[in-house]
């Protein structure tokens, strides 16, 4: 994608603007937020992804009822 490789925030600002496909939206807010997603960002958020599986809360049975 050019707006991507162009590395141009307003740009990706007004392509955002008009819709963006899915597979572009990660990559155009990064742009667009002036993000850097290196790998301590991203084994924090598989750490952050096991938690929600091993710690049951209550609030999880209450959505999960089925009544």
């Amino acid at each position: 994608m050019i707006i991507i490789q162009h590395g141009s925030t307003p740009a990706a600002r007004q392509y955002a603007k008009y819709g963006c496909p899915a597979g572009l939206r990660g990559d155009v807010w990064k742009l667009i937020l002036g993000l850097e997603v290196d790998d301590m960002d991203l084994l924090y958020f598989q750490q952050l992804k096991q938690y929600v599986v091993e710690y049951d809360m209550l609030v999880d049975s209450l959505i999960t009822k089925q009544f």
